[in-house]
């Protein structure tokens, strides 16, 4: 029996409306083309999409526009977004969609005006920007897509939960940067009951990893984002798998590397998941793993810029409950 396939493509729709999207990612002609003075606010959502790499209308507003009258906010957020993208400061495309989901939010992406903006501001060449056109393509890779929307979503519910509890984000390090030569490390993982064919060097890469001070007190973590795309355990040697994973991540701290590294003594793996079920299993691979009050679990569900850091909804290895990832003293 050959493994079930899952088809993407833009949902049933009537031809009025199917037309109407298409306009919607075409844009409007120099006679046509609406006013525009850019403020400071369009200038950050600019660089933000540059930061970010992709982010949704939604992630645009949650950043950027009040939650107070959400719809009235929207609809100006809507109509910012379209002017920068008229007048080619961003770019945006449509999201894969499932033939059971409905129309998903437009994506945006820098694009060469805003570039060369971007550029100005920082007093660089444009080719010097970690930027290129060929970067702009929602519709291709949807799962790198997801992938990156999904950890931007953590990095918004981050961003602003700081801002909430009066916390300051002090480092972000998206997975282009940990990939990096300079940043990625190494470690050799011990062997496993005495099996030496299991002992190997993996590169430690975590989806993004970040640290703030709250109080005093300073709190470096590492984020994985999970989509299901990762096994539990796998026999074949050298296959990535959640308890390897984890694994590296207790051989890194043990090695002394992150101490070296970040010039911090400890850090958390913060886990955000797909439901309460992955959940369960992911925790539970992470205990018989070895791994225990390092990590740290919750899901997108659950995740928000108000929920993220004051309220009890992490799971932690080890331990029973729900707790606040951290508080005032």
């Amino acid at each position: 029996m050959t493994d079930p396939v899952t088809i993407y493509q833009q949902p049933e729709a009537t031809s009025q409306h199917r037309a109407k999207r298409r306009r919607m990612l075409v844009r409007s002609s120099s006679q046509a083309l609406p006013s525009l003075r850019l403020t400071q606010r369009d200038i950050a959502i600019i660089n933000a999409c540059y930061e970010y790499r992709a982010l949704t209308t939604v992630q645009i507003q949650q950043l950027f526009f009040k939650p107070s009258q959400a719809r009235g906010q929207l609809v100006q957020c809507q109509y910012r977004l379209k002017l920068l993208y008229h007048h080619g400061y961003l770019y945006r495309d449509e999201q894969a969609t499932k033939l059971s989901e409905g129309r998903r939010s437009l994506v945006y992406f820098l694009d060469r005006k805003g570039a060369q903006l971007l550029a100005e501001c920082l007093s660089v060449a444009a080719s010097d920007l970690d930027w290129h056109a060929k970067h702009n393509a929602a519709g291709a890779g949807h799962l790198f897509l997801d992938h990156l929307l999904k950890t931007n979503d953590v990095r918004i519910a981050i961003t602003v939960g700081a801002e909430k509890e009066q916390a300051t984000l002090e480092r972000w390090l998206d997975d282009k940067t940990l990939k990096s030569h300079q940043v990625k490390d190494y470690v050799t993982l011990p062997d496993i009951d005495g099996e030496k064919q299991d002992k190997q060097k993996v590169a430690l890469i975590p989806d993004r990893y970040f640290y703030l001070t709250l109080d005093s007190y300073q709190h470096h973590h590492f984020v994985e984002a999970d989509l299901r795309t990762v096994v539990g355990f796998s026999s074949k040697s050298g296959r990535r798998d959640w308890a390897k994973k984890i694994r590296t991540y207790l051989t890194y701290h043990k090695s002394g590397q992150f101490q070296k590294r970040y010039q911090a003594k400890s850090f958390r793996v913060l886990t955000v998941t797909t439901g309460e079920q992955r959940l369960a299993n992911l925790k539970r691979i992470t205990e018989e793993a070895g791994g225990a009050a390092r990590f740290w679990f919750t899901t997108f569900e659950r995740l928000t810029a108000e929920s993220a850091l004051s309220q009890p909804i992490w799971q932690i290895a080890g331990r029973e409950g729900e707790h606040r990832l951290m508080w005032h003293e």
